[in-house]
């Protein structure tokens, strides 16, 4: 899984959403996607899994 992919996500659960950052991390041995995106009056971050592709945790700000 890549970074489009990872958007592609993120554009499926908010579409026309903006991508403002994705970025692999690594915590504790267990890598991760963090995407931060916005859509109008939402703002929010998603943890994806790149292996799988399951979203691990949302935070939404509206």
């Amino acid at each position: 899984m890549n970074e489009s992919d990872v958007a592609a996500i993120v554009l499926s659960e908010f579409p026309g959403s903006q991508i403002g950052q994705v970025k692999l991390e690594s915590d504790d041995g267990y890598r991760k996607y963090e995407v931060k995106f916005a859509n109008g009056s939402i703002r929010g971050e998603m943890e994806i899994n790149p292996e799988t592709g399951v979203i691990l945790e949302r935070y939404i700000k509206y």
